[in-house]
């Protein structure tokens, strides 16, 4: 049995709504000695989300053993609207030996009647996440920020691109882009930054449309799409390069919202292979192969050049994807359902094809190995 009161409602309404802007579902794992997680990933694994709300946050909490429940956002977000934050307060319940649901008992102050939602809990198909070994990553850069100054900087980058690199050195970080029509830079000085550590320099880029939902996290402690300067709003970065971005911000007092945002990387101009008679093939080496004879050499350098052409296909029509995976969302928001549903049809079809070339990539890899 697990029973989890919250009388400060205001913050776990907005941390659904956060990470409703990215994700559609979650798990839920519940911890009788620490209180409960709730974990997931995007359909494209780019992002991952982990809330963590510490039993020290909870007005009660009891709970006989570990649980995971699989929880739809779009429900919670539902009836999340239908609270008052300033005079609600919500009583979680699931009972292993009834139904696979979820009981929200919501409780007006000094009123006598209550409301009770009932949830049906959801099988979570994407795999488990081992947050333990990506808390335990090692970074180069530390910076905390306000929120408000950082969305201003992504804010502006979107003029010019879908992504942004952030750059760090001993003096600072630079957010930036750079298009067709021209560039933007902002420059934050340790002076300017809340708290700083520097070990070595970092670089990567990340896509806006993400960072933009991020933001949204400052909702979380009352700031509105990173429009606070209040020190409420403040987040912290962690910074590596070729490495995902690590963006904590807290919850009330013991609590915290985590999110690993990959970088986005531009495709490898090698292609590397290996057996027992091949061990490196590529553009760039394969005239270092002396034993295969000339007219083999030929052969397999058209393949490789041929694959590597293919997996830009292939990279270009994931993008276009996760695109069209973001507007369908916001479609949905929206209640615009004619356009999700048309986005859902174009995501189908861009499926299509990178399932075609996917499978001409392994015809040809392994005609080269064989």
């Amino acid at each position: 049995m697990m029973k989890i009161v919250m009388n400060k409602i205001k913050a776990f309404k907005a941390l659904c709504e956060s990470m409703s802007a990215i994700v559609s579902q979650t798990r839920m794992k519940v911890d009788p000695q620490k209180g409960f997680n709730m974990e997931t990933m995007d359909g494209s694994h780019i992002c991952l989300i982990a809330a963590k709300y510490a039993k020290e946050d909870l007005d009660d909490f009891q709970c006989d053993q570990s649980y995971e429940l699989g929880l739809n956002f779009e429900d919670l977000v539902k009836i999340g609207k239908r609270l008052d934050v300033a005079k609600d307060s919500i009583t979680l319940t699931y009972d292993p030996s009834g139904p696979k649901e979820l009981k929200i008992n919501v409780t007006r102050e000094a009123s006598k009647k209550s409301r009770e939602f009932v949830i049906g809990l959801v099988d979570i198909e994407t795999e488990e996440i081992n947050l333990q070994s990506l808390e335990s990553m090692e970074f180069d850069v530390k910076a905390t920020f306000s929120n408000h100054n950082f969305y201003e900087a992504v804010k502006d980058a979107e003029i010019y691109s879908e992504v942004i690199v952030i750059k760090s050195n001993h003096n600072g970080l630079t957010l930036g882009a750079e298009g067709t029509m021209g560039r933007t830079s902002q420059n934050y000085n340790q002076d300017e930054l809340k708290d700083f550590h520097y070990e070595a320099s970092t670089e990567g880029t990340f896509a806006i449309q993400f960072l933009k939902s991020i933001l949204e996290s400052g909702n979380i402690n009352g700031s509105k799409e990173g429009k606070s300067e209040s020190s409420d709003s403040d987040f912290t970065l962690y910074l590596k390069s070729e490495s995902p971005i690590k963006w904590v911000v807290k919850i009330l007092d013991h609590s915290e919202l985590l999110y690993f945002l990959a970088p986005r990387v531009e495709e490898d101009e090698n292609i590397t292979y290996e057996d027992d008679n091949i061990k490196v093939v590529t553009p760039k080496t394969i005239k270092n192969v002396q034993w295969i004879d000339e007219s083999k050499v030929k052969e397999v350098f058209g393949k490789a050049e041929e694959i590597e052409a293919i997996e830009g296909v292939i990279a270009h029509l994931a993008n276009q994807k996760e695109e069209l995976v973001m507007r369908k969302e916001a479609a949905k928001k929206e209640d615009n359902f004619d356009l999700a549903l048309q986005m859902v049809n174009e995501i189908n079809a861009v499926v299509k094809q990178i399932n075609t070339h996917q499978a001409k990539q392994s015809e040809l890899e392994k005609t080269i190995l064989a």
